[in-house]
C-alpha cells in the first residue's frame, strides 16, 4: 500500500519509517498472487517506475541550478553528413576531463556525440557582465584548422536542455590586395563571443538562442602564435509559452508559407495524376469489356460452330500458357514477401508521423521506431512469401524462408558495413558505435530470423495450391516478334515513367530535408503521395501487362513485378543527377553516403511497388482469362 521512490543522493534504509501493523490473511493471499506475475511484468513494472520517475523529473531546474550545455557534432554546413566530434576537429576550449552524454540508439545511428562543455548557466540567473571561457594559443596547425574549417562554412551544434543552436564556426570576406593589380585576398574571421537568450515558463526552458560575435581575424602573426579570448554573455527572460507546444518554437519561420505552397503544388499534382489515371483506366477498361464480350461471345460460337472471331484476339490465344508457373520461385516469393512487409512498415511510419508522435526535438525517434517496426513485421515477409511460395508449386519451403530472411537485409548489412568503414577512416560521427552494431546484429538473430521462419510456416500452412482457371499446355507457344514500343523493355520504361512523375516534386522536398538542414515534419503530404504512388503503379503496371499479353508475350508473372518496381530505377537515376547537378555534396565520403543510402531507398522502392503491380496484375489476369472456356 506505500511505496517511495529513492533519489540518486539517496539510500533506502534498514529501518522502514512506515508504521508497522499486522499483515491479514487477504493480504498474503494478494503477495502470493503478486508473485505468479509472469516474469515479463516483473521486469516492465520496474522499468515503467524508472520512466515515469525520469518523466517527472525531466525539464525541471532550481533557481540558480547548473544546467549543463552540450557540445555535439560539428561538420561543413553544405555536407550535413560529413560531421565529426567537437573537440576533435577543432581546438576549441577543450575541458581537462571530457565528459560524454550516454546516447540512446536513435541519437547513435543518426550520429550525435554529446560533449559536456565549460560554459557555465545557472538557471534564470541573468548577468550583464560577460564571461571568459578560456584563453586560446594557435599554431600554425591550429590557425590552419580555422581556416580550413571557415572555408568550408563549418557549423557546430549546442544542446541546452535538449534545445538545440546550431552556429557558424566564423566568417570570410574578400577585400582587394594592396596594389592596383585588382587581385582580390580572403581574410578569415572566428567568432569568439556567443551571447545566449534562454526563455523559461516557471521552471521549464522554453526556447534557447545564441548569436555568435566579436569576429578575430586568423592569421599566423609575427610571433608564430594566435591569442584571443572565448567569451560569452547569458540572458534569461520569461514568457507563457507552454512547455508542451516549445517544439513549435523550432520550426521554419518560413514554415506555414512553404506548407501553403507545399499544398497547392500537391493538389495541382494530385488533379492531374488523377485526370491521367482516371483517362487511363476508362481506356483500359474499355477496351478489356471489349475484349472479354468478344471472348465469351466467341466461346459461345465455338459451342454452337458459329463464327470465329475471338480467335483475333491476342491475349486469348495464351490461356494454355498465361498460368504457366515462372522460373525462378526461390527469388520471386522473397521479393513479395520483403515488399509487402516495407508496405506494412512505411504505412505504419506514416500514420504515426500523421498523428504527430515524431517529435523534432526527440533526436533519433525515427531510427528508433524504423528499427522496431521492421523487427516486429519481420512476420508478413514470412507469411507472405510462405504463402506464394506454397501456392506455386514450391517444395523447398526452408530455402525460401533463408532467402526471404537476407533478401532485404542482407544488402542493407553489407551497404551499412561499407559507410561504417567509410566514416570509421574519416573519423567522423557517422560510425555507427559497436555496441549499437552488436545490439542491431542481435535484434536480427533474436526477432527478425526467428519471426520470418514462423510466418514462413504459418503461411506455408495455411495456403493451397493455386488453382488456374485453364491448364497450361505441354509445350509452350512460342512468342512472336511485335514492334519496339510493345516490347518488354519498352513497356519496362513507360510503365515506371508515369509513376516517377507523379511523386517528382515530394522527392525534391525530401532530398532537400534528409540532404539539408530541414526537418521534414509534412507527413500528411507524404501519406497523399504515398498513396498516389501506389494507385499510379497498379494502374500503370496493368496497362503494361495487357500490352505485353495482346502482344501475345505470356511471361507477365516477372515482367509485372519490374515493370511496378521500375519507379526505383527512375529514382536512382534522378539521384544521379541531384547529386552532380544541384547539391553542393562533395567528396568521397558524401559520395559514399548518399549513393549508399539512395541505392538502399530506391532498392526499398522497387520491392513495395514490384510487390504491388504483381498483385494488381495476378488479379487482372485472373480476371480476364477467367471470363474465357478453355478449349
Amino acid at each position: 500500500n506505500h511505496f517511495r521512490l529513492f533519489t540518486a543522493n539517496e539510500t533506502p534504509s534498514r529501518e522502514s519509517s512506515l508504521p508497522s501493523r499486522s499483515v491479514s490473511p487477504s493480504e498474503i493471499n494478494q503477495t502470493r498472487t503478486l508473485a505468479m506475475w509472469p516474469p515479463t511484468l516483473s521486469f516492465a513494472a520496474p522499468l515503467l517506475l524508472a520512466l515515469l520517475a525520469l518523466a517527472r523529473a525531466e525539464g525541471h531546474y532550481h533557481q540558480g541550478e547548473l544546467v549543463p550545455l552540450w557540445a555535439n557534432k560539428i561538420g561543413p554546413f553544405s555536407n550535413p553528413t560529413e560531421t565529426y566530434e567537437f573537440f576533435d576537429a577543432l581546438d576549441w576550449c577543450r575541458p581537462e576531463k571530457l565528459e560524454h552524454r550516454k546516447l540512446n540508439m536513435g541519437e547513435a545511428l543518426q550520429g550525435d556525440r554529446l560533449v559536456k562543455t565549460d560554459y557555465q548557466m545557472p538557471f534564470n540567473e541573468s548577468s550583464d557582465a560577460t564571461k571568459v571561457l578560456c584563453k586560446m594559443k594557435l599554431g600554425v596547425e591550429g590557425i590552419n584548422k580555422f581556416v580550413d574549417a571557415i572555408k568550408q562554412r563549418f557549423v557546430y551544434d549546442l544542446l541546452l536542455d535538449d534545445l538545440p543552436m546550431r552556429l557558424f564556426v566564423g566568417e570570410m570576406s574578400s577585400t582587394l590586395a594592396t596594389g592596383d593589380t585588382g587581385v582580390t585576398r580572403s581574410r578569415f574571421y572566428v567568432y569568439t563571443h556567443i551571447d545566449f537568450l534562454v526563455a523559461v515558463n516557471g521552471d521549464q526552458i522554453i526556447e534557447a538562442s545564441a548569436s555568435p560575435g566579436f569576429p578575430v581575424e586568423v592569421e599566423v602573426p609575427d610571433g608564430g602564435e594566435l591569442e584571443f579570448e572565448m567569451s560569452y554573455g547569458l540572458r534569461w527572460e520569461q514568457t507563457d509559452f507552454p512547455y508542451s507546444r516549445r517544439s513549435d518554437k523550432y520550426k521554419d519561420p518560413h514554415h506555414y508559407r512553404d506548407i501553403e505552397i507545399h499544398w497547392f503544388s500537391v493538389l495541382n499534382t494530385l488533379i492531374s495524376v488523377l485526370v491521367l489515371v482516371i483517362f487511363l483506366a476508362s481506356v483500359l477498361a474499355r477496351f478489356v469489356r471489349q475484349d472479354v464480350r468478344l471472348v465469351t461471345r466467341g466461346a459461345g460460337a465455338e459451342d454452337g460452330d458459329e463464327g470465329d472471331d475471338s480467335k483475333e484476339i491476342g491475349w486469348k490465344m495464351l490461356h494454355g500458357d498465361v498460368f504457366r508457373l515462372p522460373e525462378g520461385l526461390d527469388v520471386l516469393c522473397p521479393i513479395l514477401g520483403a515488399g509487402a512487409q516495407l508496405l506494412l512498415l512505411c504505412g505504419l511510419l506514416l500514420l504515426l508521423g500523421v498523428f504527430e508522435l515524431f517529435h523534432p526535438l526527440q533526436r533519433g525517434t525515427l531510427h528508433m521506431t524504423t528499427l522496431v517496426l521492421y523487427l516486429l513485421t519481420s512476420f508478413v515477409s514470412g507469411f507472405v512469401s510462405g504463402h506464394f511460395y506454397k501456392g506455386l508449386g514450391g517444395s523447398q519451403w526452408m530455402r525460401n524462408a533463408l532467402i526471404t530472411v537476407v533478401i532485404f537485409s542482407g544488402p542493407a548489412f553489407v551497404v551499412g558495413a561499407l559507410l561504417n568503414l567509410t566514416a570509421v577512416i574519416y573519423r567522423s560521427t557517422r560510425a555507427i558505435p559497436w555496441w549499437v552494431s552488436g545490439v542491431i546484429l542481435g535484434l536480427w538473430c533474436l526477432v527478425t530470423f526467428p519471426l520470418t521462419i514462423v510466418g514462413a510456416i504459418l503461411g506455408k500452412n495455411f495456403t493451397r495450391l493455386f488453382e488456374a482457371p485453364h491448364k497450361s499446355a505441354k509445350l509452350p507457344r512460342q512468342i512472336p516478334d511485335c514492334a519496339w514500343y510493345r516490347t518488354r523493355t519498352a513497356l519496362f520504361f513507360m510503365a515506371g515513367a508515369m509513376p516517377f512523375s507523379s511523386i517528382f516534386l515530394e522527392i525534391y522536398y525530401i532530398f532537400g530535408a534528409l540532404w539539408g538542414y530541414k526537418i521534414f515534419a509534412v507527413y500528411e503530404m507524404l501519406a497523399i503521395f504515398f498513396a498516389i504512388l501506389l494507385m499510379v503503379v497498379s494502374i500503370t503496371t496493368v496497362a503494361a501487362i495487357y500490352f505485353q499479353l495482346a502482344a501475345e508475350d505470356y511471361r507477365w508473372w516477372w515482367a509485372s513485378i519490374a515493370d511496378g518496381g521500375c519507379v526505383g530505377l527512375y529514382l536512382l537515376t534522378y539521384s544521379v543527377y541531384y547529386y552532380f547537378m544541384e547539391s553542393p555534396l562533395r567528396g568521397p565520403m558524401q559520395f559514399a553516403f548518399f549513393f549508399g543510402s539512395i541505392g538502399m531507398a530506391s532498392y526499398a522502392l522497387f520491392l513495395m511497388c514490384g510487390t504491388v503491380g504483381f498483385l494488381v496484375s495476378r488479379r487482372f489476369v485472373f480476371y480476364i482469362f477467367s471470363a474465357m472456356k478453355g478449349d
